[in-house]
């Protein structure tokens, strides 16, 4: 094995600095180092394509400026692959001296997880840097700063990973921890990793313009995610979340970076709840899992999307908003609990899950809008599906109502027991649907809705598929996505949903202006299913 020790004892070139480049074929080195030994010592050691450098396990401590140098690794193409042994900490002008140390990752891959003492410290004593523009960085962690010295973590492409042994006298705490006057940069590239946090008392800074962080361990519920820096901002690109089905949560206060309007994303499977005291960020996208807001203030324009779910269960009872769109989206919520949007508010594809099922037929505020809704949010809001199991006899209801000396729309939500319509016609008969016979009123039509009974004559004969015109103010209707079939034939073509009828009286409206199909079937001798679908 080698040792390599550039810039450490005024060995440099002309310029001052010294220069080792890896380029092609491999290297075991049994020393790395650079910029260590003295203040005017410079090391620079680039790793380009064709390289694959490593520095063997139990060897010595990796140390870039140790007492005040200038040390620089540029990870450029190839592998560097560090492995200090378990017995040396690694250190980033962290050891002594107030000097400058980089480590660049624009392509390749520095692998510095095997073999290595707990977290790499940066910056500690002097000025420390860890960029990763492209490429792959792997590491155990890092701890930026010192009491009072500068250091940063900034990434705008490329992947990093935190991810050392977690088990062993030194685990790795895969993390990402900030004191001093430390900042963390993100304007691109994605960064995994357990957790990132300023310790307490440090005027360090978060700040990201189109980063994304994934989280890679469900933390418990008094470990933030994200949490104690001074200030954090979001960008015009944003924060990206991905939570990767793992649940946690940020106690951060978020705000936007000055003068653009910032940008918030949550994504993947899993629960992010944003517990920070303000969260004040202009757009936020919830297009993966779910996101709950706890008691803080919350001023956001938020778009929920790609079956993605907002949550007010156990958390808040009153959300307040500066506007919500809902398309293709979960709105889940405990009995009570009420949405205050204070802005515009749109509407498609909407589903409402409760955490239990309220007192039927009390009906409570559920959604409190500035302005009125437009016709396809009123439409999306009469056709909104109820996830949750309901008692054979009740469905889910919406009830909305825009009142013009407030300007406000107030949206209730209930469950309520089914009641017979006094001016539907009740199917009696059997065979088809358009023989005026076997309906007690004539076949229904625009004026006229269809009812049917639990026990009507002749159930054993079914209309498969049937357009018809109901008026669109009827809007009781509610139950959960079904697979379903017509005597044995799926009908997978069209989005449809199932009612089941039972004893007593009941009845299907028709929830918008479109046409649609039925789809009738016995289950029992005494209840059959309607299936629906618009066409």
């Amino acid at each position: 094995n080698a040792y390599l020790c550039v810039g450490n004892a005024n060995a440099y070139g002309s310029d001052g600095r010294a220069y080792c480049t890896f380029k092609n074929g491999r290297a075991d080195l049994a020393v790395l180092s650079a910029g260590t030994s003295v203040s005017t010592g410079a090391g620079y050691i680039p790793v380009e394509d064709g390289a694959d450098v490593t520095y063997p396990a139990a060897a010595d401590a990796f140390y870039l400026s140790r007492n005040g140098g200038t040390g620089v690794v540029e990870v450029v193409g190839g592998t560097l692959r560090v492995r200090p042994g378990a017995s040396y900490e690694s250190q980033i002008a962290s050891r002594t001296g107030t000097g400058y140390a980089r480590v660049t990752v624009s392509g390749g891959l520095w692998d510095h997880t095997a073999d290595c003492m707990g977290i790499v410290r940066v910056g500690a004593t002097g000025e420390g840097h860890i960029e990763v523009t492209g490429g792959e960085l792997r590491a155990p962690g890092f701890a930026f700063g010192g009491s009072a010295a500068k250091s940063e973590y900034f990434q705008s492409g490329g992947t990093a990973k935190m991810c050392g042994k977690v088990a062993g006298a030194y685990p790795s705490p895969n993390l990402l921890s900030f004191k001093g006057t430390s900042s963390c940069r993100l304007t691109g590239g994605t960064l995994h990793t357990k957790r990132i946090y300023a310790e307490s008392g440090s005027s360090s800074v978060f700040a990201s313009d189109g980063g994304t962080v994934k989280a890679t361990t469900t933390l418990d519920a008094s470990t933030p995610f994200i949490s104690g820096f001074a200030t954090a901002t979001c960008g015009a690109k944003g924060l990206t979340v991905d939570t990767d089905g793992k649940d946690v949560f940020v106690s951060q206060n978020l705000t936007d970076a000055s003068g653009v309007s910032g940008l918030f994303r949550k994504t993947g499977n899993g629960t992010l709840t944003v517990s920070a005291t303000s969260f004040d960020v202009a757009n936020t996208v919830v297009d993966g899992g779910t996101l709950t807001f706890g008691a803080g203030t919350v001023s956001t324009s938020l778009t929920v999307t790609n079956g993605a779910t907002l949550s007010t269960v156990g958390a808040a009872t009153v959300t307040t908003l500066d506007a919500l769109a809902v398309t293709n989206g979960t709105l889940a919520l405990d009995p009570g609990d009420k949405i205050v949007v204070e802005g515009p508010a749109g509407f498609s594809r909407v589903r409402i899950v409760f955490s239990s099922l309220p007192t039927v037929d009390e009906m409570a505020d559920f959604l409190v809008i500035d302005g009125e809704l437009d016709d396809a949010s009123k439409r999306a809001l009469k056709q909104a599906i109820f996830d949750n199991e309901l008692a054979d006899g009740t469905h889910g209801s919406l009830e909305a109502a825009y009142d013009p000396g407030s300007g406000k729309t107030t949206i209730k939500v209930g469950v309520k027991t089914d009641q017979p319509l006094t001016d539907a016609s009740v199917w009696t008969g059997s065979g088809a649907w358009e023989t005026s016979g076997n309906w007690s009123a004539g076949v229904p039509t625009a004026t006229k809705v269809a009812s049917f009974t639990g026990t009507p004559s002749g159930t054993d004969v079914c209309q498969s598929r049937i357009a018809l015109t109901v008026p669109s103010s009827r809007t009781s209707h509610s139950a959960r996505i079904s697979t379903f079939t017509d005597f044995g034939t799926p009908f997978s073509r069209y989005p449809c949903f199932s009612f089941s009828i039972s004893s007593g009286i009941s009845s299907f409206v028709k929830p918008s202006d479109a046409d649609f199909f039925f789809v009738i079937f016995k289950d029992d001798d005494t209840s059959f299913t309607i299936v629906f679908g618009v066409m």
